[in-house]
């Protein structure tokens, strides 16, 4: 079920593990590997933090998110739409295979470095030329592969379907989220899981505790696919776990630290500012034709291999755009914005499709932590307008061709909120 405090309790604790305790850590003298930059604005970025965290609860005291949960649909009413996702995802596959645009892991069976991965990596997803084969890469893994992968272990601990049809579909979402060989998609579900299943907050701390072992294992085992030079070579189990713990050290707390402190710092330069990191969409508008990714990621962190985007925590960008007063405006708006996507999709009337973008939203969320939220905030209200006027258009369709002038149906009960 989707409530405020569990997705703002999981925001908090990526937050605090992720940026607030590695910035104390460089304040007090600590070494950081490859944090060049967090010595000096280390302060201005734990700030940052703190006031992106307490805009983020004040928003969500005021503006709580209605709930939908999977158990309010009828046994065959879950089983047609997870049927319906699953054509969608098996549809985007063969158009992916059939562009040539075939899931990057298959090199690390292949036996290809490190290297070889990341460079497949960037190559399929962002330095494409192909833009439809870029956005359907995106949709799928960022939109419907999580919805599969929740509903179908959903559905399955509900009793709904079958365990070797939930295997089946657990496995085809655990593709199509590593289709492009990057850890975080799978990261992101896990966690949305974790988040979804619970109904109300104190169940949720039952689930992280019974499904953290395996998000750890998961996260662990992407590493050592994704990078294979951590583990070949070596001899010793000791030198294994040493490269193991270090690359992840590395991914989890340095280089989010490391590329947040490069957007403050910059911006103290005067290198980037408003326009470059304002929220923006491609098809609608752009303010500067050069944003705060493409020029941190270039300016700083460019080595030849990986894309020029660099993206940082989520708080970075208000940074940029209006300083520290603006890190606590963007926390306040997150809520009420999801609130306000989701009445938009409710006023279509349809559970379903009320369900499906609940999941959805979990995981997007949960994805903008990482990246520039204001961003997903905007796509998302888009999104959720773009779906109220197809299903809105599709019972008009329905209405005209049967000849009937009934109004929509009504969504049904659905459980109570009982999280700010």
């Amino acid at each position: 079920m989707l409530t405020t405090r569990k997705i703002f309790l999981t925001i908090t604790v990526m937050l605090l593990i992720q940026c607030a305790l590695p910035a104390l850590w460089v304040i007090f003298g600590g070494p950081f590997q490859n944090v060049d930059r967090g010595a000096h604005v280390a302060g201005e970025v734990l700030a940052a933090c703190c006031l992106f965290l307490a805009g983020l609860w004040a928003g969500g005291l005021s503006s709580p998110i209605r709930c939908y949960a999977t158990a309010s649909l009828s046994r065959s009413v879950a089983r047609g739409a997870l049927r319906r996702v699953m054509i969608v995802v098996l549809l985007l596959m063969g158009y992916l295979v059939l562009s040539g645009a075939t899931p990057v892991l298959l090199s690390a069976v292949a036996g290809a470095s490190s290297q070889d991965l990341v460079m497949a990596r960037e190559n399929i997803a962002k330095l494409n030329e192909d833009k439809l084969v870029v956005r359907t890469l995106s949709f799928m893994r960022d939109v419907v592969a999580p919805v599969l992968f929740i509903l179908s272990a959903s559905l399955w601990s509900a009793k709904f379907i079958r365990a070797p049809f939930a295997l089946f579909l657990v496995v085809l979402s655990i593709v199509a989220l590593t289709w492009t060989g990057q850890k975080s998609p799978l990261a992101v579900t896990l966690l949305g899981l974790i988040i979804w299943r619970a109904e109300f907050t104190r169940g949720f701390f039952r689930q992280a505790c019974k499904l953290g072992g395996f998000l750890t294992l998961a996260v662990i085992s992407m590493f050592l696919v994704t990078q294979p030079d951590l583990w070949t070579d070596i001899s010793l189990t000791g030198e294994l776990a040493k490269r193991l713990w270090g690359g992840i050290v590395e991914r989890l707390f340095a280089t989010p630290l490391e590329v947040t402190s490069t957007y403050v710092f910059a911006t103290a330069q005067g290198e980037i500012g408003w326009r470059e990191a304002i929220p923006s969409y491609a098809f609608v508008w752009q303010p500067s034709p050069l944003t705060a990714d493409s020029y941190i990621g270039s300016a700083y962190f460019s080595g030849g291999y990986e894309s020029t985007l660099a993206g940082a925590i989520c708080f970075g960008y208000p940074f940029v755009i209006g300083g520290l007063p603006a890190c606590f405006l963007a926390g306040l708006v997150v809520s009420p914005a999801l609130a306000l996507s989701m009445a938009i999709v409710s006023s279509a009337r349809n559970q379903t499709i009320c369900v499906l973008y609940s999941i959805y939203l979990v995981t997007v969320v949960i994805d903008g932590v990482h990246g520039n939220l204001l961003q997903y905030l905007l796509n998302n209200l888009l999104f959720a307008c773009l779906i109220w006027g197809l299903v809105s258009i599709s019972f008009s369709i329905r209405s005209m061709t049967n000849g009937t002038g009934l109004s929509p149906p009504s969504p049904g009960p659905s459980l109570p909120s009982r999280a700010p």
